[in-house]
This record gives structure tokens, sequence and C-alpha cells, in this order.
């Protein structure tokens, strides 16, 4: 599958949450206000981590091997039963973890043991949650796009469906509640999709002993780095403002998040579902270098126009998708969306070490530049407040990039050369 005919069925599935995300969003807004948006977004970024912790460590080995297998059906099979035997042992292992540990998770993550239940109901409904995640790689690997679409549909239909009632009646509890109970919906929706998809998830069968846990894991150590480390810079970012500041002030720079993340979602998700999958079949040099400049060729503009866009009507985009409460955000537009430009094009060079499987490289990166956008995002708050966090990410993006092309270019230099 080319890359349009990949954007046709991932616009589709990206409309779709782009929709939920700012239907939820304007929910949050009106009836819990910008600190129980700064608890929301501090709570998803645990949840990320544990996703990750919880089996979601393979989801990017099963898009590069069952791209790889798609073909050859004794292996695809023994993948997928191993992926999910992985994931059943992490999640529930995890999930019992964190229900026990309930109150000191509440305290270190939301700065309050009172949300220890919020705990107890994720440690037991985290199992579907990964699931979830589970079916999508397995969709994207096996290029079924149009059913990889559809999923992201139901899934973005449930989140609008229940995180905005719960809100309504119950404010702050409501909001977190309700992205813990739609996890448990979609647990039922993966049963049912699989019946749909006839995709053998080997539910019932822990198959463990066979090479492909040992090669998952393996290649999985890069996806485990780069998915702890932002949510855990985050989380220790958002915490410091907190402390530093309020948590109306992170409810202002979660907010600004938010928009990155729902608008550069499409461009995401096309690259994921594209790159990953084309990256790991290119056979040379020149071909993988071909691949990348094409798509900084193509999608960096696109991101550009994108970000400009929104920065020029900033201001009717902080009253839709929120409300004028939100107004105090305005200034944290401009870093902010020319390190999403440069981020877009750090990550199409940066995709291409973990298609290759080039561990050393990758974890390097990731922790060396997670780390500096801590600092530099602590020194610029300590000397601009809110607005130095946007600063420390425009220019930790800007080395990021600089350091990934240089490797990029000396590691798939032409062969010959």
């Amino acid at each position: 599958m080319n890359l349009w005919k990949t954007s046709f069925f991932t616009t589709i599935a990206t409309l779709a949450t782009l929709v939920s995300t700012f239907l939820v969003a304007k929910f949050i807004a009106i009836f819990a206000g910008a600190a129980a948006f700064g608890l929301f977004g501090q709570f998803i970024s645990f949840v990320n981590i544990m996703q990750i912790g919880s089996g979601g460590i393979v989801q990017t080995g099963v898009v590069k091997y069952i791209a790889e297998y798609k073909d050859d059906e004794n292996s695809k099979d023994r993948i997928i039963s191993t992926a999910t035997s992985l994931v059943t042992v992490f999640s529930l292992v995890s999930g019992v973890i964190v229900a026990i540990f309930s109150q000191q998770l509440s305290q270190l993550v939301l700065g309050t043991s009172s949300y220890y239940w919020l705990f107890i109901c994720f440690g037991l409904t985290l199992y579907g949650y990964v699931m979830s995640q589970l079916i999508r790689s397995i969709l994207n690997g096996l290029n079924k796009m149009k059913e990889y679409a559809t999923f992201s549909v139901i899934s973005s239909i449930i989140s609008v469906l229940v995180i905005p009632i719960l809100a309504y009646f119950y404010q702050t509890n409501g909001v977190l509640l309700g992205f813990v109970l739609g996890q448990a919906l979609l647990f039922i929706v993966v049963l049912i999709f699989t019946k749909i998809t006839k995709i053998k998830l080997f539910l019932l069968q822990i198959k463990l002993r066979n090479p492909w846990t040992k090669k998952l894991l393996i290649f999985s150590i890069m996806s485990v780095v780069s998915g702890l480390s932002l949510p855990l810079a985050q989380i220790f970012l958002r915490n410091y403002v907190a402390e530093h500041s309020n948590w109306t002030d992170v409810g202002y720079w979660q907010a600004i998040l938010r928009i990155s993340d729902a608008y550069l979602l499409l461009i995401t998700t096309v690259i994921s579902t594209y790159a990953l999958p084309k990256y790991s079949s290119v056979k040379c040099n020149q071909e993988l270098r071909k691949e990348v400049f094409y798509l900084l060729k193509v999608i960096v503009p696109i991101v550009f126009f994108m970000a400009l866009c929104i920065y020029l009507l900033r201001h009717l985009v902080i009253v839709i998708l929120f409300s004028k409460s939100f107004m105090p955000m305005e200034n944290l537009f401009h870093f902010q969306l020319l390190g999403d430009v440069i981020k877009i094009a750090a990550w199409i060079v940066a995709n291409t070490f973990l298609a290759k499987a080039a561990v050393k490289i990758f974890i390097v990166l990731e922790i060396g530049f997670i780390l500096s956008f801590v600092v530099l995002s602590i020194i610029f708050f300590n000397m601009y407040g809110l607005h130095g966090l946007t600063i420390g990410f425009f220019v930790n993006y800007i080395m990021y990039f600089t350091t990934c092309l240089i490797i990029f270019l000396y590691k798939f230099r032409e062969e010959g050369k």
C-alpha cells in the first residue's frame, strides 16, 4: 500500500480521533476547568507509562515482524500468539501491582491519595486497554488499513460518549473515571473485532517458549525507552510547575500539548503506518535515504502550513476547543508550533533507527534528549515562566533533529562511499 492509499484510511481514523479529542477537551474545559485538565493530562501520562510496561512494549515489534512475514501464515500466527501471551502476562501482573499500591501511586502522580479508587479501577481494566492497542498494531502490520480505521472510529465514539457524560455529572472525578471505563468497553470491541476480521489472538493460550519472544522483547527495548521517557518527563515537569506555580498553569500547558497532539495526529499516524513498515522492508541504504528525503519533502511543508494556520487563528482555536478562561495560554503557541515542525522532521529521520534495530543509537538519542528537554524546560521556566516550557521544547528539538540527521547521513551513507 503506497503513502496516499495509507493516508486515505488513516485520515478517516484520525478525523474521528480528532473530533473525539476536541469534544472531550471542550467538555472538560466547560464542566471541570483548567486545573482538572492538568490532572487529566497527568493521569494520561501515567496510563501511557503503564501501557508500555504492560505489554505495549511489543507493539512496534509486532508491526515490524508481521509486515515482514505477513505472507508466511505459520510465522505470522506465532508472532501474534507470542505477542498476545506477553501482553496477557505483563498487563495482569501490572494491573495487580497498580491496584495494590493505588494510594501511593495516587499521591505520587496526582499529588493526593484521594484518587486511590481511580488507580484500582485502572488496574482492573488495564488488560483491555493494552489488548486494544495490540489489535491496532496487528492491523497495521497486516496493512489492513480499512479495518484499522474502523477500529479507531469505534474507539473514538466510545470516548465521546463516556467521558463527557461523566464529566457533566461528576466534574474532575468524572473526567478521570470516564477514561478508565472506556478501556473496559474497548476490550469488548476487541473481542467482536477479532471475530469479524478473523484474526487469531490466542487469548486463552500462553506461549512464551519460542524464538519470537526474544525477538519481540529485544526489538521492543527501543519502544520502551521511547514510550516511557516522554511521559515520565511530562509527569516530572507538571509536578514541577504545580509546585512552583499551580495546577491551573499545568492545565494551560496541557491544553497546548493537546492541541499539538491533535493536529499532528494525522501526520504521525500516516508516518507510523507507512514509514515503519516501509523502512523495515527497504534493503539498501540508497533506497532508505531516498524514502526519508521524500517524506521530509512532502510532510514537513504540510506541518508548517498547519502550524501557521493554527498560530494565526490561535484566539479562535482556544475559544472553540476550550473556553475563554483558557485565554492565558495564548502566548504558548509561538515556540510550541515551531517545535512541532522540527519534531516531525526529527521523527521521520529517527524512525530509521527504530526500523533497522539500531538499538544503541536510538536509546542514547532518546534518553539524552529527553533529559535535555527536562533541563532546558526547567531553565527557561525559571527565566520566563510557563512560556519557557515551550522555548525549551523548541530548542531541544532543533538539537535533536540536527543530531539525528548527522547520524543518519553517516550510518546510512550510500554504498561504496
